[in-house]
């Protein structure tokens, strides 16, 4: 769970994080959006997106595992490695994997694809004002 709690704490000072040989998590900025069909407006939003690039390395999450744990580099790095292989692995057997906080993946084949948790802290059901459903006869001209 360490990792997680990392992840987090990075895309909020970074705005994105790589998880090595994983792939990487962005966080993006939505304006207010709205569905003329439907009279739905989205509130302007943060939403977390993700990417499956496999050669990508980065030391940021390292060091924030290191600093989080008040461990050395190589052992935060152990730790990491040792989690990415179990959610890998995880992925490899069950096609799935749900991580608390963050969201759920589901492998088709060599790609990763990702849907962002209801308790993920950036969801925008967690973040900022509901929904809203506007008729045109509501709005006076």
């Amino acid at each position: 769970m360490e990792i997680i709690t990392c992840i987090l704490s990075l895309l909020d000072k970074n705005k994105e994080v790589v998880v090595p040989t994983f792939g990487k998590f962005s966080l993006n900025f939505s304006s207010v959006t709205e569905d003329h069909s439907t009279g739905k407006v989205l509130p302007p939003q943060k939403y977390v997106a993700f990417e499956q690039p496999h050669k990508l390395n980065d030391i940021y999450l390292v060091k924030e595992l290191q600093a989080y744990l008040n461990i050395n580099q190589d052992e935060a790095e152990k730790i990491m490695l040792e989690e990415i292989a179990k959610w890998k692995n995880t992925l490899k057997n069950n096609n799935s994997l749900t991580l608390k906080g963050l969201g759920s993946f589901t492998l088709d084949k060599e790609r990763i694809t990702y849907e962002v948790s209801k308790d993920c802290i950036f969801n925008y059901r967690n973040y900022g004002l509901p929904e809203l459903y506007v008729s045109l006869k509501d709005i006076k001209a």
